[in-house]
This record gives structure tokens, sequence and C-alpha cells, in this order.
């Protein structure tokens, strides 16, 4: 299949799309509409091991690397997606429903409407105290 805008939009468009915790952290979310959000998901499940870096790879195939650096990117492995932050509203109505080819896959990405909370998510990390200690030794 070669890069290519498929004609169905409706079916490339999330509304209120469950997202986890970590993802709002990460890309500073807030529940409801969304302007500059998108969803980049391949169509037989994710093998390369940095989802994101392939991500990145399928937008700068469609544009310039320096319009890839306007993109915060954060991976929820809930839903396998890679989620895509663009500095200017429009950009995912601009890119809602491309199929991009990265190797022997395609990406396609979608747009994000508005999004809730997953039920039963948490943050993939852990919040942990840094305590320094210095140790003064003299010889």
């Amino acid at each position: 299949m070669s890069d290519g805008l498929t004609r169905d939009f409706p079916k490339y468009t999330y509304v209120n799309r469950p997202v986890s915790k970590y993802v709002f952290e990460m890309l500073d979310l807030q529940v409801g509409q969304q302007t500059r959000l998108i969803a980049a998901k391949k169509t037989c499940g994710w093998v390369y091991e940095d989802k994101v870096m392939c991500t990145a790879h399928a937008w700068k195939q469609r544009h310039a690397f320096g319009f890839v650096k306007n993109f915060r990117f954060c991976y929820d492995s809930a839903d396998k997606t890679v989620y895509c932050l663009a500095q200017q509203d429009g950009i995912s109505d601009c890119y809602c429903a491309y199929i991009t080819r990265v190797g022997e896959y395609n990406v396609t990405f979608f747009k994000v409407n508005s999004i809730v909370v997953r039920k039963n998510s948490i943050r993939e990390y852990l919040d942990m105290d840094i305590r320094i200690r210095i140790c003064f030794l003299f010889f």
C-alpha cells in the first residue's frame, strides 16, 4: 500500500477517547475537547522496540525533519497508541486518516476530538524521593 489519504474521515476520528493518566501528565492535557492531539497506530501492532521513533519517522516522511521537532510524543501501552501533541491548532485536521509506510508496516494517523481519563489507569512511573547525602572524607 502506498502512502496516501483514505476517504472515510469519521472512521479515523476519536471522540471521548480513553487515555491513561500517564499521557495526561506527560503531554499536559486536560479532559475534554482537543484541537492539537493526534493518535498514531500501526495496523498490525507495534513490532519496533521504540514506538515513538517509528511514529516520528512516519511524520518525517510526511514532512521535513523540522516539522517533527514541533511535536511532543507519548506512548500509551494500554491501547498501544502513540499520541502526538502539535504546537499549532488544525494539524490534526490536515493529517486525519493519513497512512504512511514505515519499513514494511503502515502507520495510520487519527484525529482526537476529545479525551477522557481511562478507568483504572495508573501512572506508569513511580515518584521517588531523592535525598542527596554528602560525605566528606579527610585523609
